[in-house]
This record gives structure tokens, sequence and C-alpha cells, in this order.
């Protein structure tokens, strides 16, 4: 019974994680394949929790529409392809802080909290935060160590990370709630203020564009 709740809190994942940075030796693929490991485990797992007008086996679904889910892509593409590194760093970027500062400043409550008797509340919580703040930072060391690129923080980058913001919402952001009703994120609700869903919208286009700004400070530091 307790290895089935170990398993269904994702408590394998740090020993997958050690397991992949000692046979590839590299930490940022390690932990953005981690990351997505521990969030694919709890909506196996928990899914059925929640109700989105859908058949509830097909609730896994969440996991691809959230902002925050195409970070996990972006990262994913920089890997392969090093050139996207500027719009990774700029997806990123504004993924941390639209996360944090929405929580701090627009009291932006998190929608995919149940109870269960089986949750561990705290582990997933540290993924939570990890999951907002730990890519970006390891982006910054990636830059640090690799140079995956030189002047790429351009209107170039800051086009396409624009672009990539617009593709979420059209694609992936507006079909769910269309079909489902559900908002993903408590500040872009039907009934939040007018207020709030513009200084969410204001929020993330000008996260993208000081990422993009602080893109090129990280180049001129290193």
């Amino acid at each position: 019974m307790y290895l089935h709740i170990y398993i269904k809190n994702g408590f394998y994942v740090p020993t997958l994680f050690w397991f992949m940075l000692i046979f590839s030796n590299d930490l940022f693929l390690s932990s953005f394949i981690a990351l997505k490991v521990f969030s694919a485990n709890y909506w196996y797992h928990y899914g059925r929790l929640f109700d989105y007008n859908i058949p509830k086996q097909c609730n896994w679904l969440k996991q691809f529409v959230r902002f925050t889910d195409t970070g996990h892509l972006a990262s994913f593409l920089y890997y392969c392809f090093p050139s996207f590194y500027p719009v990774a760093f700029n997806v990123h970027y504004s993924i941390t802080f639209a996360y944090w500062i929405s929580i701090r400043f627009l009291g932006m409550k998190d929608l995919d909290e149940k109870v269960d008797d089986s949750i561990i509340q705290p582990i997933h919580d540290t993924h939570e935060t990890l999951n907002h703040s730990l890519p970006w930072v390891l982006l910054v060391f990636e830059y640090a160590q690799k140079r995956p690129c030189i002047e790429c923080f351009n209107n170039e980058s800051l086009y396409y990370s624009y672009m990539w913001l617009y593709a979420w919402f059209f694609f992936a952001y507006l079909p769910w709630r269309f079909i489902t009703g559900d908002s993903i994120y408590s500040i872009l609700d039907s009934k939040a203020s007018y207020k709030t869903l513009g200084a969410s919208v204001l929020l993330l286009h000008g996260l993208i564009f000081f990422a993009n700004m602080s893109g090129r400070g990280l180049m001129q530091i290193f």
C-alpha cells in the first residue's frame, strides 16, 4: 500500500533524475525531464479528481494546456536546437515571474489542487515551486557554460516569443476553455474583474519584453 502511495506521489522521480544525470552528465536535460515526468505522474494518478465536462479518462490532457506546460516543450526544443535558446529563455522568464507576481499581487489561486487521502501535499508544492523557477535558473547557467548563441536577443527573438504566447492562447487555451469551461488560471476566470484580467494580459506581454532585454544583459555579463 505504501509503495503505491509513493509511486502516486512521484517519489521515484528524484531517483530517475539522478540516474539520468549520472548517465547523461547533463543537469538541464535531467531536470526538465524529471519535472515533466512528475507532472505526468500527477495527472495520470489524480486526474480523475477533477471535473472538466469531458470523460475523466481525458483529464490528463490538462497537463498540456497551461502556459507553464509549454515551458517543457521550449526546454526540449532548446536542447535539440540550441539556436532556440533566446525564445526558451524568454518563455521560462515569463512563466517564472508571471506565476510569482500573479500569486503575490493579483491573488491568483491554484485551481489544480485537490484533497485526497493519498496526496502528500508538500511534495507537490515543492514541484510547483521548482517548475516555476528552476528551468529559468538553469537556462542562465546554460548560457554561462555553453554560449548557445551570440547576439541572439533581438527583435526576431522577441517576435517569436510573442508568437509562442499567442500560439498557446489560440491553439491550447481557447480550445480547452471552450470545450471544458475551465479557465486554467483564476485570474482569467469570468468572475475575475476587468482590472485583474487587464493586469494579467499586460503583465505577460511586459515580462516577455523584459525577458528579451534581460537576455541582452546576460550576453553582456558573460
